[in-house]
C-alpha cells in the first residue's frame, strides 16, 4: 500500500491519498486544475482513473462556483459510452477531486492526420452519438474540439470537459466561451441563436480537421472572424463525398438552416464508401489499417512521432 503523504503538483499541494484513491503522476493541466493518474485501494489494481484536482481558491468567486456546480450537476447525470464518466467526487478543505474515466491514449488532437479514413468514420460517429444523447436531454457541450475528446485504451473516444456546457433551448450571446477557431458565425454577429446549433457547427469544424488535417480557416486572428461569418472554406476534392456533405450541413452559416444533430446522425447509414487508396496522405504518410487498435504498431514501424498540439505550443510561447 502506498504511503499517505502530500506532494507538489503544478505549484499545488495535493494529498497522495484521497479517500480510497491513491494519486500517481500528473498527466495534464488546465487553467484552473491539474489532472493526475489514480488507482483505487481495494479495487482492481489494473484499473486506472483520471483525477481532476480543482483548487477551492479558483472557486472563491460566487459566479465561478455557480458555473462549476452547474457543470457537475449536468455531468453527473450522463451515462453514455462515448462520454467521460465521473466515478466519484471528493470534497476537501483545499481541493475538490473528480475521479473519472482514464483514457490512456490522450486526446484526439494527437491523432489528427495520423489515422486511417475508416477509423475517422468510427470516431466521428461515436462523437455524433454522444452529441445526440446530450441534445435529446436538452444539454449542450459548447466546446467541441479535439483537445476535449479523449481516446481510451480500446481506441474508443469519450467527450470530456463540460466546463462550457449548458441546459436549455436558448442562451445569451455573452455566455459563449469556446475556442475561436470553432466559434460559429452567430457568435461574431451577435444574433440570438440556439446553443444546439453551436454544437453542430463545432462538429463540422472537427470533422473538417479530422479528414483534412487542418481547420477550415486561416490562423490569422485578423481574418478568421470574417472567414467564419462568410462561411469561406474549401473542402479538398479527395475527401469522401459523404464527409463533404456532412461538413457542409454542419457548417451552414445560417443557424436556422443548419442541420440538427439528428439529421446528421441519419447520415450514418450512408457512410459505406470504401476508401480507394491504400495509403492516406495528410500531414504524414501512415500505414493503412482497418482497425485503429492496430495503429500503434504501424506508427512504430514507420517511426511516426505523435504530434504536439499547435494550440498548446501557442500557449507555451506566451509564457
Amino acid at each position: 500500500m502506498l504511503e499517505v503523504e502530500t506532494f507538489m503538483c503544478d505549484h499545488k499541494m495535493v494529498k497522495r491519498q484521497v479517500g480510497k484513491f491513491f494519486l500517481l503522476e500528473q498527466i495534464g493541466c488546465g487553467g484552473t486544475s491539474v489532472v493526475l493518474k489514480a488507482v483505487k485501494d481495494g479495487g482492481d489494481k489494473q484499473k486506472k482513473y483520471a483525477c481532476k484536482v480543482i483548487s477551492r481558491e479558483n472557486l472563491a468567486n460566487k459566479e465561478a462556483l455557480k458555473h462549476f456546480e452547474q457543470e457537475l450537476r449536468i455531468h453527473m447525470q450522463l451515462d453514455h459510452p462515448n462520454i467521460c464518466k465521473i466515478d466519484q467526487i471528493v470534497y476537501e478543505d483545499d481541493n475538490i477531486y473528480l475521479f473519472m474515466d482514464y483514457c490512456s491514449n490522450g486526446d484526439l488532437f494527437q491523432w489528427i492526420s495520423r489515422t486511417s479514413i475508416i477509423n475517422n468514420y468510427k470516431i466521428l460517429f461515436q462523437i455524433v452519438s454522444a452529441l445526440a444523447y446530450l441534445h435529446e436531454r436538452g444539454i449542450t457541450h459548447l466546446d467541441i474540439k479535439p483537445e476535449n475528446i479523449l481516446v481510451d485504451e480500446e481506441w474508443n473516444v469519450k467527450l470530456a470537459d463540460f466546463g462550457n456546457c449548458g441546459s436549455g433551448r436558448r442562451m445569451n450571446i455573452s455566455s459563449f466561451f469556446g475556442t475561436i477557431e470553432y466559434a460559429p458565425p452567430e457568435v461574431f454577429s451577435g444574433e440570438i441563436h440556439s446553443p444546439f446549433a453551436i454544437d453542430v457547427w463545432q462538429l463540422g469544424v472537427l470533422a473538417y480537421e479530422m479528414f483534412v488535417g487542418e481547420i477550415p480557416w486561416k490562423r490569422d486572428p485578423d481574418s478568421i472572424a470574417k472567414e467564419i461569418i462568410a462561411g469561406d472554406f474549401t473542402i479538398p476534392s479527395n475527401i469522401p463525398s459523404v464527409i463533404q456533405t456532412f461538413i457542409k450541413k454542419c457548417l451552414e452559416v445560417n443557424p436556422k438552416r443548419r442541420a440538427d444533430i439528428f439529421e446528421i446522425q441519419n447520415l450514418k447509414l450512408t457512410l459505406v464508401e470504401t476508401p480507394n487508396k491504400k495509403f492516406i496522405k495528410s500531414a504524414q504518410m501512415i500505414c493503412w489499417k482497418p482497425h485503429i487498435g492496430m495503429f500503434k504498431q504501424a506508427q512504430t514501424n514507420r517511426n511516426v512521432k505523435i504530434s504536439q498540439s499547435l494550440r498548446m505550443e501557442k500557449r507555451a510561447s506566451l509564457v
